[in-house]
């Protein structure tokens, strides 16, 4: 009975965890000196972290691991029962994905794994960051259970928890499992489940996913998804028989008994959908955002150096034309951007967002080109004029949100400089955490000089990377380990002078930065 009044009373957190463990039988057998030391440690750790008000998740994450893996391993119940609870702790961000970490390596019961399944498909139960590393830590780790805890919810969860462990069953190619449940879903009824779908297959290869396949392309009503089919089923088979039904279904009749899956990971045919592209990326979307760099840099000519590009020596800074003069990358850029706006068919929805030390968007959301829509996009292009910083981070979380877009083209040629992410790697990892439910296929154009950020933000969302007009750096290296070459004539001589000219360029680039941020510091005092 007093057992009984006790569970009334305890939040929902712990009334989960209790579908596992007893509580009673918890509270019966005290704590070993071990564990009781080891949990002190870690609600001590907790305390000094949560003081530091700029610490981040994810040292958050690798601090309080440790404590909650020595905790896990003790050999009483109630350590386990405790990184469970753990599970759910979001007074700390970064506490709830640590002990989903330590659950990973975990050896589970089917009733651990059944009141997992309670409390992942609750709403208020696990963060959406808790979520994805539990989830992938499952399918990464190769064990048959946990593989299959994560199938069944990819096939009966809540669209959210659905939309997580579809994109996880990912990472398990080889599984038998994995793969039939991706099957199973690929005629669901909602458009965003058979997106992820045909994403999550793309890292399989096996001859079982032809006749689905060759079934889905009758069915799928949805363009874009089409054409992501049509492009799966080349890419195993290495055959291009277009939309037509009944000629795959002809052929695979006759192929299906000696059909073998080839090793490599890509067939050599390819399909395109429409004759449009962007800086050479493929348009088969209709519902995309142009997201496009407006920094000062922008104002630069492809393939030049920067000294005195677009009037914007230090004599000249107030003459600038910021609106891009020809032969600038803007420049290029409004022109191609205006150019596939106008080719664009009627029935596409866009949005445009340029950035520098902020972000501006032509619409809220996507808008309709039909009407006067396309022509107000064109001129919002044509209007756009450059500033200082280069806002990445702030302007590729605005454009996820929008629910609207399923392709994003992201262009810019500089490294991020303001908002409130600026390091590349937690950039990527924070765009591709919060893009993980929208499924956007971001592709990423370098303007100039490649950019590993970008490269990293098309591999994570499944879109393309190029560079746009520059070369790699690595193409102007000619042997030897001396940079500026050892056969020039009157080496020395001219070595030393090119020092004086460096420091003297050095001089400069300060000075002006100095000129620009106090313009900029003038501009938001104003």
């Amino acid at each position: 009975m007093v057992c009984f009044l006790a569970m009334k009373n305890l939040n929902l957190a712990l009334l989960i965890t209790l579908l596992t463990f007893s509580f009673c039988e918890l509270e019966a057998s005290p704590l070993t000196n071990n564990l009781s030391s080891a949990i002190k440690s870690y609600e001590r750790a907790k305390r000094d972290l949560a003081s530091q008000p700029k610490i981040t998740s994810t040292e958050v994450q690798s601090e309080l691991k440790s404590h909650l893996t020595e905790i896990a391993a003790n050999s009483s119940s109630k350590g386990r029962s405790f990184v469970f609870k753990e599970l759910q702790n979001k007074k700390l961000t970064g506490i709830s994905q640590a002990a989903a970490e330590v659950i990973t390596t975990l050896s589970l019961s089917s009733k651990e794994l059944k009141a997992l399944s309670k409390v992942a498909s609750s709403k208020s139960g696990l963060d959406l960051g808790t979520k994805i590393t539990l989830f992938d830590g499952f399918t990464k780790s190769k064990e048959k259970s946990k593989i299959s805890w994560v199938s069944n919810l990819a096939l009966k969860a809540p669209l959210e928890t659905q939309l997580v462990a579809i994109s996880s069953l990912g990472h398990s190619p080889k599984n038998s499992e994995a793969r039939e449940t991706l099957i199973e879903l690929l005629p669901h009824r909602h458009m965003k489940v058979r997106d992820f779908t045909l994403k999550a297959l793309k890292k399989f290869r096996h001859k079982d996913l032809v006749s689905p396949l060759i079934d889905h392309i009758e069915k799928e009503r949805e363009e874009k998804l089409r054409l992501a089919t049509l492009k799966l089923l080349m890419s195993l088979t290495e055959k291009n028989m277009g939309y037509v039904h009944k000629d795959w279904q002809k052929w695979w009749e006759v192929a299906e008994a000696t059909f073998e899956i080839s090793n490599q990971k890509e067939g050599g045919t390819s399909v395109k959908q429409h004759d449009l592209s962007y800086f050479g990326i493929e348009i088969s979307s209709k519902r995309i955002s142009f997201v496009v760099d407006a920094s000062h840099s922008m104002l630069g000519i492809p393939g030049k150096k920067k000294k005195g590009q677009g009037g914007g020596g230090a004599k000249n800074r107030g003459k600038r034309d910021t609106s891009g003069p020809p032969g600038s990358k803007l420049a290029i850029m409004k022109k191609e951007l205006s150019g596939i706006i106008a080719k664009l068919p009627e029935d596409t929805w866009i949005n445009i967002i340029y950035f520098h030390r902020s972000y501006y968007s032509w619409k809220k959301s996507l808008y309709p080109l039909k009407g006067k829509g396309r022509q107000e996009a064109i001129q919002f292009v044509q209007d756009l004029k450059t500033s200082l910083k280069t806002n990445i981070y702030d302007t590729l979380e605005f454009a996820i949100k929008d629910k609207k877009v399923d392709t994003i083209y992201f262009l810019s040629d500089g490294q991020p400089v303001g908002g409130m992410i600026t390091d590349p790697g937690q950039i990527a990892e924070e765009i591709k955490k919060q893009n993980r439910l929208q499924g956007i296929t971001i592709h990423t154009l370098s303007f100039g000089r490649a950019s590993k950020l970008l490269i990293q933000l098309a591999d994570d969302s499944d879109g393309t990377h190029r560079l746009v007009g520059g070369k790699q750096r690595q193409r102007n290296k000619k042997g030897g380990n001396n940079k500026r070459g050892g056969n020039k004539k009157g080496n020395n001589k001219k070595g030393d002078q090119e020092e004086e000219d460096k420091k003297d360029k050095k001089e400069k680039r300060e000075r002006r930065k100095k000129k620009d941020e106090d313009s900029d510091q003038g501009e938001i005092n104003s």
